[in-house]
């Protein structure tokens, strides 16, 4: 498998466990619930993203993956897992036909609109929401939140992968207070399309390995967020916990 020396190390950190950044749900605040809703605000845009030698070399595009329905694949794979594994009520929370963009609180994703998305839950009567949101993140303060492709220059020349990088948190509806989370990065170097300038510049087979494999990492990651915050089946014992939010989740004040 093709890695530059940076992209391995992309690749090492992203697969580690990151003290202060995941937190397993109490069991006793799991016996607590019945109706747990899940939404996902990934969004519909797929971001491509070249860091150069110097940031004069940076460059960036977005590209509408609306067609894609990322949004729609985390939700799915979330109630799934949360259905087969407990007796709660899960279900999707109904957002009206809005798009995850619609929680943008001024088109910034790290700051989603956390009343309306509570207020949604309360009206559909669940006890607990799980949200599937992009954040940002101080080890790749380059990469966007969400999912996308991202190269950079290493050894050999530049080279890259179609990433994710999203929180799955669990939030109690009535107060909004934050039960457990988890981080999920993921970067998948052995579907790299290489970098090209504009998406014209893609092939349809291109676009096809890109999507399958930002699909299989959305689906892999938040099933495996929602295992290890102990709402599918329980964790390893003795793990480190930090209730300090990672940098790019909103707060509820």
């Amino acid at each position: 498998m093709r890695r530059s020396a940076l992209l391995f190390l992309f690749g090492l950190l992203a697969g580690c466990a990151t003290l202060g950044l995941r937190s397993p749900v109490p069991e006793a605040e799991r016996a607590d619930m019945r109706n747990v809703g899940v939404t996902a605000l990934l969004g519909q845009r797929h971001h491509a993203i070249l860091v150069g030698v110097t940031s004069i070399g940076n460059r960036y595009y977005a590209v509408d993956a609306s067609a894609w329905d990322l949004d729609g694949l985390a939700t799915s794979a979330a109630v799934t897992s949360l259905s087969a594994a407990s007796a709660w009520q899960v279900a999707p929370l109904e957002r009206h036909g809005r798009a995850a963009e619609a929680f943008y609180r001024d088109g910034d994703y790290r700051n989603p609109d956390r009343e309306a998305l509570l207020a949604l839950a309360a009206a559909q009567a669940f006890d607990t929401l799980v949200l599937v949101l992009p954040t940002a993140d101080d080890t790749y303060p380059d990469r966007a939140g969400g999912y996308g492709y991202q190269a950079a220059f290493g050894i050999g020349g530049v080279s890259g992968c179609p990433y994710v990088q999203f929180v799955v948190e669990v939030v109690r509806v009535a107060d909004g207070r934050r039960l457990g989370w988890d981080r999920v990065r993921d970067c998948d170097d052995a579907a790299d399309p290489g970098w090209r300038p504009v998406e014209e510049e893609y092939t349809g087979p291109e676009w096809a390995m890109v999507r399958a494999s930002l699909e299989r990492q959305v689906s892999r990651g938040v099933t495996g967020a929602l295992h290890w915050l102990e709402m599918t089946a329980a964790s390893s014992a003795g793990r480190e916990t930090d209730d300090t939010p990672p940098p790019g989740l909103f707060r509820r004040n």
